[in-house]
């Protein structure tokens, strides 16, 4: 009888430890469910501008001046697009290396230059190439167009193509309105003489940058998001926060 009483009070502990073990796994299992979601919710970025801030410290982007550092920052971007300089005479390259001497030696602030690639997007000039053939009866734009897509879908499939994309950063430390008023100054300085030797060089709009950072960071991808964002694919997003500038 005792016998049956102890091996009864050893099964009821044993069913007890069983359950408390069972409850404890599933809450840790819950918890890990928990914290991974929550893990991914935080690493994948919401918009452009989360993925700038996560990789890149940016704080903001609007008017073509980024915004760095918790606000304390101003940068801008200008695109230059300079001519082969060896394809230059003699005398037009030492002409060259002379302005560009006297702009280097003017300069009293720091410049930074960042240099990269794009693959170019041939979509729209194919899609064109089959509209023309659909929509002609005349044989000789026909085997054209049958041997200009050709051409693209053969140089697309063999490699992607990239033209070279060179910028130059000026960077100011203080308010929006002194920022904006430096910054620009200092592009007009950079404009002005780069035209002196035919290199084109332009301010980068909040578009511009927006598509370079994309384009950064998601290598051989077509996709424009200013395109989106033009379109209002942001309009809803209320996910990061915006300080009135000084």
């Amino acid at each position: 009888m005792v016998f049956s009483i102890v091996v009864i009070i050893i099964s009821i502990c044993i069913g007890i430890g069983m359950w408390l073990y069972i409850k404890k796994q599933d809450n840790a299992s819950i918890s890990d469910i928990n914290n991974q979601k929550n893990q991914n919710e935080v690493e994948k970025p919401n918009s452009i501008l989360d993925m700038a801030k996560q990789k890149l410290s940016i704080d903001d982007i609007s008017n073509g001046v980024i915004t760095l550092e918790n606000y304390k920052k101003r940068s801008i971007l200008l695109k230059i697009k300079n001519s082969d300089f060896n394809m230059l005479s003699e005398e037009s390259q030492e002409v060259t290396e002379n302005i560009l001497r006297q702009l280097a030696l003017s300069l009293q602030y720091d410049v930074s230059f960042y240099s990269t690639t794009r693959v170019i997007d041939t979509s729209k000039p194919l899609i064109k190439a089959k509209q023309v053939l659909n929509n002609t009866d005349n044989q000789a734009i026909q085997r054209y167009a049958i041997n200009y897509i050709n051409t693209f879908d053969s140089i697309m499939t063999a490699n992607h193509i990239a033209e070279r994309e060179d910028y130059i950063i000026l960077t100011y430390t203080g308010d929006m309105k002194q920022s904006v008023k430096e910054l620009e100054r200092r592009a007009a300085q950079f404009i002005t003489v780069l035209k002196k030797i035919n290199t084109k060089c332009e301010l980068v709009s909040t578009e511009g940058i927006i598509n370079l950072i994309y384009h950064d960071l998601n290598r051989n991808d077509y996709f424009n998001p200013s395109k989106s964002i033009k379109l209002g694919a942001l309009d809803l997003y209320v996910g990061h926060n915006k300080k009135e500038a000084k």
